[in-house]
């Protein structure tokens, strides 16, 4: 039973997940950060995570966006992005704002990066682009949220997504 032991905790251990685990650390600690002001002032903020030339895991400063759009500044030549994030500013009942939307996953696409994105619920969400699927990191009141949040407005929230699905998401209509 010690080599199982042993084995598990090194497979658990190793760079990958560790650097993965850490990634969503940040996502999650940044986004949760973002939401008040976010919902307050309904406005997306958006920025980059990234590893600098120290090899430290880094998010950008926060840019404050649009009510339903975000471009984050420039990140510094010397940062090796690894993912976007995003706010999805404050609960409006005509906008499906629960789930990543489909320009989400494709903007991170063709930057070849994944993102995370935090919803006025509290959700969290991880955008991996080279599977192309939206998985839900935690869900309601896991962040920060919105005391005018109304859940299902848009229906039933999946665990995941993948681009064909989001994209018939965005074609229904408000329940």
């Amino acid at each position: 039973m010690r080599h199982f032991i042993l084995f598990a905790t090194a497979l658990f251990t190793t760079p990958v997940f560790a650097q993965q685990a850490q990634e969503v650390a940040l996502a999650k600690s940044v986004l949760n950060t973002l939401q008040p002001a976010s919902i307050r002032q309904n406005r997306e903020y958006c920025g980059y995570i990234g590893v600098d030339a120290t090899g430290a895991l880094v998010a950008t400063r926060a840019r404050r966006g649009n009510t339903d759009s975000c471009l984050a500044d420039e990140p510094p030549q010397d940062l090796n992005i690894i993912a976007s994030y995003h706010t999805h500013a404050g609960f409006e009942p005509d906008f499906d704002s629960e789930v990543p939307s489909l320009d989400d996953m494709l903007a991170d696409r063709d930057e070849g990066i994944d993102g995370y994105v935090a919803t006025p619920g509290g959700r969290l969400w991880f955008v991996d682009t080279l599977k192309m699927q939206a998985r839900e990191l935690c869900a309601l009141d896991c962040l920060t949220s919105d005391p005018d949040f109304s859940p299902g407005v848009f229906g039933k929230v999946r665990s995941s997504y993948t681009e064909k699905q989001l994209s018939r998401r965005e074609e229904m209509e408000p329940s």
